[in-house]
């Protein structure tokens, strides 16, 4: 839960905003820099179809329920637009507000003004202009405990806000901080400062979307979504096919670049890879899901444009507090049993990882190493524990191949040292499912990882290792509590940014290995793929990765 005391000055908020949206204006959004592909310093060209493939299903396209990596990428990165969204550079930056927020001077207050002209776009559909109405019932409705067919897992991104958690937890039947002022004009009002709620307000699950397209809808929203985003979906076949058309209504006027993308699903990665080289498809749509055989067999082609990406991914399995690893020995044995060598698997992609938070946040520290491989401590660990063979339930998604030479590794190296592990792989569907991550009863050990929402520890904290987010969907998926560690994230919420909030989440890290909430195993920098026809597709240092309304193909010679 993200909560405070008010001991700052406004002022210093009021340079954390000016920091985190330098480079932004009341005009049209900055341009983040190219991905570094073939005709990286090309002018992009408007116009044209991308063609893309991707192994997985879609599953729900209602921004408030996408959480697989796939759904999150589509519902943030084309379909839906917020108030203010992550760039390249890890800033944030207006989408459908004019400007950052004005702030109170005691920095409670935030009052946006948005844009005129942005217009949502959906199947069936006909486009009318976001309004603040519409913004504050996106907000409202990422807290609703009673919204269909789950309450968001991204709401707690708002428990600032003044009557969030009443509101959440069912004692009123509104929000008593959000206000609409006038059609373009909303007003947050929190209950205690802090300084990091701007980047709630990036998340898509929080962004505005029409009432009456909800409510009209029900259920069916997931299929047949209405955003205000550079693309809307023109068709989807379901288990096949998506044709993305471009939104003239989008809140840029002069994006997105591409008139439609079509992405082909359930495509097994030898046959994309095949698909890429002949040139029937441009690009992956989940370029991190291919085997590193595929990823080899594409950097080896010359004829394959290979671009880095912003964003680094951490790897970590959580092991379930909740069940056989309420006894800290036992965590001590697995988190000293890891051996962490992907160097053949992976290459220099992935490299072996001993803290939580990504290398790129200002809380890095590269002093510390926790828990290096110690087979005799871990033996040492697991006697202590008093085990005495019990099963080891450990369940993973086989989508991910880091994932999955994590989890295979991982159940090597506790049979090494004398544990009896159940492996068991699951389909993303399931993996995201009731039966997957959202039930903790069906596991002691569950694969995780994170690519972060903004370059920050707090997004670490905030979205997997806090109290209130133990109960599914909540996504603490080792179902751990601290007490001092929540308490670090409040006080790091009421400082502003620097080197003083930087040790209090940095000391939040060390209670959270000192308690083994997590065991880092590996961070992960991965490579995008695609034909010479396309001019780019910039990347995001954010769980949706791409940003697909700055994709554009070459005209035809």
């Amino acid at each position: 839960m993200r909560k405070g005391n008010a001991s700052f000055t406004f002022v210093l908020l009021a340079v954390a905003l000016a920091v985190v949206g330098a480079a932004c204006s009341s005009g049209s959004p900055n341009k983040p820099t190219p991905s570094g592909g073939a005709s990286a310093s090309a002018s992009p060209q408007a116009g044209g179809t991308l063609t893309l493939t991707a192994q997985d299903d879609l599953t729900s396209l209602d921004n408030s329920q996408a959480v697989s990596p796939i759904d999150y990428e589509m519902t943030a990165g084309a379909l839906y637009e917020g108030m203010y969204h992550m760039n390249h550079d890890g800033q944030v930056e207006p989408g459908i507000a004019d400007g950052m927020p004005q702030v109170s001077s005691d920095g409670l207050t935030y009052t946006i003004h948005l844009k005129h002209g942005a217009m949502f776009a959906g199947p069936n559909f006909t486009p009318r202009e976001v309004t603040a109405t519409d913004a504050a019932y996106g907000l409202t409705r990422a807290l609703d405990p009673n919204t269909k067919p789950a309450p968001s897992w991204g709401g707690y991104w708002l428990y600032p806000i003044k009557g969030a958690l009443d509101f959440t937890n069912g004692k009123a039947s509104s929000v008593s901080g959000i206000k609409v002022v006038n059609t373009y004009t909303l007003q947050i009002t929190l209950a205690q400062r802090d300084t990091t709620f701007i980047y709630g307000l990036t998340n898509d699950t929080n962004w505005p979307v029409p009432k009456e397209a909800v409510e009209q809808r029900g259920l069916n929203f997931a299929s047949e979504p209405v955003g205000a985003g550079p693309f809307y979906v023109k068709n989807w076949t379901k288990g096949q096919s998506i044709t993305l058309a471009k939104n003239p209504g989008y809140v840029d006027k002069g994006l997105p670049y591409l008139d439609q993308i079509t992405v082909d699903l359930n495509v097994n990665p030898s046959t994309q890879v095949l698909r890429l080289e002949s040139g029937q498809a441009d690009g992956l749509f989940e370029p991190f899901t291919l085997p590193q055989a595929n990823i080899r067999q594409l950097i080896a082609d010359s004829s394959i444009v290979k671009a880095p990406t912003v964003g680094l991914a951490t790897y970590f399995p959580s092991l379930n507090f909740q069940q056989l690893f309420a006894n800290k020995d036992l965590r001590l044995a697995v988190a000293y049993a890891v051996t962490r060598d992907f160097t053949k698997e992976f290459g220099s992609t992935a490299r072996p990882y001993f803290q939580v938070y990504a290398s790129e946040t200002p809380q890095y520290d590269p002093s510390e190493k926790f828990f290096p491989y110690d087979p005799t401590k871990a033996k040492q660990e697991l006697q202590a524990a008093g085990y005495h063979g019990q099963p080891v339930r450990m369940i993973y998604d086989i989508a991910d191949p880091y994932v999955s030479a994590m989890m295979v590794s991982l159940a090597q190296d506790l049979k090494a040292i004398g544990m009896n592990v159940q492996l068991k792989g699951l389909q993303e569907s399931q993996f995201y499912g009731s039966s997957g991550q959202n039930d903790p009863k069906s596991y002691d050990i569950v694969s995780n990882w994170w690519r972060y929402d903004y370059p920050d520890g707090e997004d670490y904290l905030s979205s997997l290792f806090l109290c209130d987010d133990v109960a599914p969907p909540g996504l603490n998926l080792s179902r751990y509590c601290s007490k001092p560690v929540d308490d670090l994230y409040n006080q790091s919420n009421t400082m502003p940014f620097g080197a003083a909030r930087d040790k209090v989440l940095q000391q939040a890290q060390r209670q959270l290995l000192d308690d083994v909430g997590a065991v880092p195993v590996m961070q992960v920098t991965p490579l995008q793929f695609f034909t010479s026809r396309v001019g780019d597709i910039p990347s995001l240092p954010t769980f949706a990765p791409f940003d697909w309304k700055l994709a554009w193909v070459k005209a035809a010679s």
